[in-house]
């Protein structure tokens, strides 16, 4: 099955919105992905791996016993944050 594609660019919650992701606001995720040039996957893919390892790392700190990744046949990135979690000792 090949890998369904990133659209770009990516649809946000509406401004003002309250949701919180890995202890940030929509509007400072807004802000930092506007960061990302719009037709730069790498760097879109980057700061996935940063946010989805920061909000690991917030479940390890909390005791959780085990983290489960859904990868959708990129586990590319999966392997970037267990990197990540690895090389700060929390797996």
């Amino acid at each position: 099955m090949a890998p369904m594609p990133l659209p770009l660019p990516l649809p946000l919650p509406p401004p003002g919105c309250e949701v919180v992701i890995s202890g940030t606001n929509a509007d400072q995720l807004r802000a930092r992905i506007a960061t990302v040039a719009e037709d730069d996957k790498a760097g879109l893919v980057e700061l996935g791996v940063e946010l989805a390892t920061s909000q690991c790392r917030q479940l390890l700190e909390h005791g959780v016993a085990g983290l489960h990744f859904y990868t959708m046949d990129r586990s590319k990135s999966a392997l970037g944050i267990i990197e990540r979690l690895r090389s700060e000792s929390l797996l």
